[in-house]
């Protein structure tokens, strides 16, 4: 299985009825026939980059709760513009913080829901 099936895995984990939606730069979701984006998938040759709806402060603090001081999750530049923090994301990644990812989609979603 690959990186996005797994992803989109976790994010119907929160609600099942969202849908992939493949677009030209980026793989998004829909909800109920519209464009809920809560996170971006942008697929590359070795890793995949996830941009999340939550803060820069929110996501370092949730990273820290869960994985402590040390984490090795690469966390890059925060998106000014579109208000997204950036994760990049290997399939070795994936494995080791699962646990990680779904909380971190949980708290994308419920802040997409209030904005």
């Amino acid at each position: 299985m690959n990186l996005v099936d797994k992803l989109a895995e976790l994010a119907q984990s929160i609600d099942p009825a969202l849908q992939l939606s493949y677009n030209k730069h980026y793989i998004g979701f829909w909800l109920n026939g519209r464009a809920y984006n809560f996170v971006l998938m942008r697929p590359r040759r070795s890793v995949m980059i996830l941009e999340l709806k939550i803060p820069e402060e929110e996501i370092k603090n949730i990273i820290k709760e869960v994985l402590g001081e040390d984490s090795e999750v690469d966390i890059m530049e925060y998106d000014a513009r579109w208000r997204r923090s950036r994760i990049r994301l290997t399939a070795d990644d994936l494995n080791k913080n699962q646990e990680l990812l779904i909380q971190l989609f949980r708290k994308a979603f419920e802040f997409r829901k209030n904005s």
